[in-house]
């Protein structure tokens, strides 16, 4: 959760202290403190799980794209290493992929002429941040018609050629590397 928000550390503390504490007044004969203690643990823990849940429920999923099966066969063809890994190592792939375009966002401010259809633009761009990027988050791509590529914290800037062109040279180590990563 966030600073301002909810935090359960504190009271994961709270609850740790109380349940250590009902031991050692069994102990020293206070059955009746320790059961009252017991009982107040386990309702304020209901509580407490119930309020962190909501909160939980309330910042929503991660937005994630499945990729089908035609998808599928356009990544074959636009990463031909693509096709040596694993059936596990894909489905991973695919899955680290839908989670980048979920929150992939693609600006072409010279409205350069792109021959990718949109979907494999940004299956293209989520392929490339993943490889590029330690965490790949919520990624901005800047089409440049200009042949350099450039990464800067969330921000691509390289043109759809030079794209297809390293995706094409990926080796399938470098997919197994960056996978395992």
């Amino acid at each position: 959760m966030n600073s301002k928000g909810f935090r359960f550390t504190p009271w994961l503390i709270g609850f740790f202290v109380a349940l250590v504490a009902i031991p050692c007044l069994i102990y020293l004969n206070q059955i009746l403190v320790a059961k009252i203690l017991g009982i107040m643990v386990t309702l304020t823990l209901v509580v407490v799980l119930r309020i962190w849940l909501h909160q939980l429920k309330k910042r929503g999923p991660a937005e994630r794209y499945s990729l089908t099966s035609n998808d599928v066969f356009e990544l074959h063809s636009l990463v031909p290493a693509f096709k040596e890994l694993t059936a596990s190592d894909q489905l991973a792939l695919q899955h680290r992929i839908g989670l980048i375009m979920g929150t992939l966002l693609i600006h072409n401010p010279d409205n350069l002429p792109v021959e990718l259809s949109p979907k494999n633009l940004a299956i293209c761009g989520a392929f490339y941040a993943l490889m590029k990027l330690d965490s790949p988050n919520e990624v901005v791509w800047f089409i440049r018609q200009k042949a350099q590529r450039s990464v800067d914290g969330k921000y691509l800037y390289l043109g759809t050629e030079e794209l297809q062109d390293y995706l094409r040279n990926i080796s399938p180590q470098e997919l197994q590397s960056r996978l395992s990563a």
